[in-house]
């Protein structure tokens, strides 16, 4: 068994330093500047908005993971790590849009030779692959009103159904408005709870058109932080899908949970990447602020501070890189992608609750700039408290990865 190697190859290499000049050049501007517009729906429409999804389309940023036959990047999981941290540290809102942009494309590309899978990618996949303007996306509508990361554990229900109507199903229910890209998404990934036949109460995956008929999304959300992630809900009004359209994957048992590895990781790893951006603007600051007659940096305290973001940082990125060199490793056995939960949570919840109280430290190197619109180092503050909720609490992913404690180590 391959051992975790932390020399990157040329071509990571490569991918590293284009998504570090882009995120600086373009991510990062688009980002401040959509964080500015005081309503959300004018957002999205603005072209701001519209001319950065583009350029994230035109990078090739939206398919990092579907595979390359498809005309995807057929990056591993680490790879895509590696270019999602440094996004994040130009904008951490529109870093952790870009990997569910590809999130139905990618389901439907696991279908392998299933009966349909052809006429599938043909319909959802290669039309995204090709796609250089931005305009076609995929979200996966999970959180439900009244059910949010007790879905995970199964103490929420599903309440969304799909029942049988001659060759067709019947879909009825709502999202929660924390479907990302929602707004924009032209294909959604709906988990729903069969209501009739031999399946009755099992979850399913269905694709659904954003266009058909009965299907309606609500207002972009207002949030104090990742105000450029695209999140919104999304209303099932007796919606009529082909049967060809259920995707037969359950999401219960062993998808859920490699959903979760992947998830966490990836909500990890934009975490770090904007602990990274305080970071990196509160050294530099550091430098150059004088007080007592000298730099700030020079103060002890101040040093400690960075010193231990320094820490936080190096430590949190050791575990997710090794997050996802497990999940490429298992997929690599298996036809699905697959992971270790307890890693995962593990690296995902540390960087989250330690994330917070370094970029809280980050904020105190400015004083009172800190305090201000200034610096971007209010808007981090605001940001990393989203990024505790996504994909699942902290907490209720932690408590699922806890069940798992005691089994053999994986691939160890």
């Amino acid at each position: 068994m391959d051992s975790i190697n932390y020399t990157l190859n040329e071509e990571q290499k490569m991918m590293q330093e284009q998504a570090r000049k882009f995120a600086m050049a373009e991510i990062r501007p688009a980002e401040l500047a959509l964080d500015k517009i005081p309503d959300s729906e004018e957002t999205f429409k603005s072209d701001i908005y519209k001319e950065i999804k583009k350029r994230v389309y035109q990078m090739g940023y939206h398919k990092l993971r579907v595979p390359e036959k498809f005309g995807g990047l057929g990056l591993g999981s680490l790879s895509t790590q590696i270019v999602t941290e440094e996004l994040a540290v130009g904008g951490v809102g529109l870093a952790h849009s870009i990997l569910p942009l590809g999130v139905t494309a990618m389901v439907v590309c696991m279908l392998g030779n299933m009966p349909g899978a052809q006429e599938l990618i043909e319909r959802f996949v290669l039309p995204f692959t090709n796609d250089t303007e931005g305009k076609i996306s995929g979200c996966i509508a999970f959180t439900e009103p009244d059910y949010g990361s007790d879905l995970l554990t199964g103490s929420g229900t599903i309440t969304t159904t799909a029942r049988k109507d001659g060759g067709d199903w019947i879909i009825n229910g709502a999202k929660a408005q924390w479907i990302s890209n929602g707004t924009s998404a032209t294909d959604i990934m709906a988990i729903v709870k069969i209501a009739s036949g031999d399946n009755a109460g099992n979850s399913a995956i269905f694709v659904i058109p954003s266009d058909t008929k009965g299907v309606s999304k609500g207002k972009p959300a207002d949030k104090i932080g990742e105000r450029a992630k695209n999140q919104t809900e999304i209303f099932f009004d007796d919606v009529r899908v082909p049967e060809r359209y259920k995707i037969d994957i359950g999401f219960d048992g062993l998808f859920k949970e490699n959903f979760l590895c992947m998830g966490n990781t990836n909500v990890g790893t934009c975490m770090l990447g904007l602990v990274r951006a305080a970071y990196e603007d509160a050294l530099e600051y550091a430098k150059v602020r004088i007080q007592g007659g000298k730099p700030i940096i020079e103060h002890q305290v101040m040093a400690m501070k960075l010193m231990d973001a320094y820490r936080i940082i190096e430590g949190s990125r050791a575990l997710l890189w090794k997050s996802g060199w497990m999940i490429d490793k298992m997929t690599e056995q298996g036809s699905v992608v697959r992971g270790d939960l307890r890693i995962a949570a593990g690296a995902r919840s540390f960087i989250c609750n330690q994330g917070m109280r370094v970029i809280s430290e980050m904020a105190q190197i400015f004083g009172g700039y800190g305090l201000t619109k200034e610096y971007p180092v209010e808007k981090y503050l605001r940001d990393a408290k989203a990024l505790a909720i996504a994909d699942g609490t902290c907490e209720v992913v932690s408590l699922l990865a806890a069940e798992h404690l005691g089994e053999p180590n994986k691939l160890l």
